[in-house]
């Protein structure tokens, strides 16, 4: 299981109940070999992405096409309400994930 949920400013994507134990991504933030923090919805997708990849998660993938669209749309906004409209996306879109396989938290 893959566990999402916002942690203050961030969201904190946990998989320590899955088999994987590696560092995911290059960035210098908040990490473990399973937990990461991601300050950007830029990098929630990068992260789920190598997560879904390592997990060969069905459900993981089926959510990144969704994911990848907000990222487009993020990285064309300029304003603080346009930011926060994606962030309340990603949340969205990460309640709608079966909790068999992610829980949020």
């Amino acid at each position: 299981m893959v566990r999402i949920g916002w942690r203050k400013r961030v969201v904190e994507i946990d998989w320590s109940d899955t088999p994987v134990r590696r560092l995911v991504g290059k960035d210098d933030v908040t990490k473990t070999e399973t937990l990461i923090h991601a300050w950007s919805v830029g990098k929630v997708v990068e992260y789920l992405s190598e997560l879904a990849s390592e997990l060969n998660s069905d459900v993981l993938k089926d959510v990144l096409p969704h994911l990848e669209d907000l990222r487009a749309h993020h990285s064309h906004s300029a304003s603080s309400e346009e930011e926060a409209t994606s962030w309340e996306a990603v949340a969205r879109l990460i309640q709608t994930i079966k909790h068999d396989t992610v829980r949020v938290r």
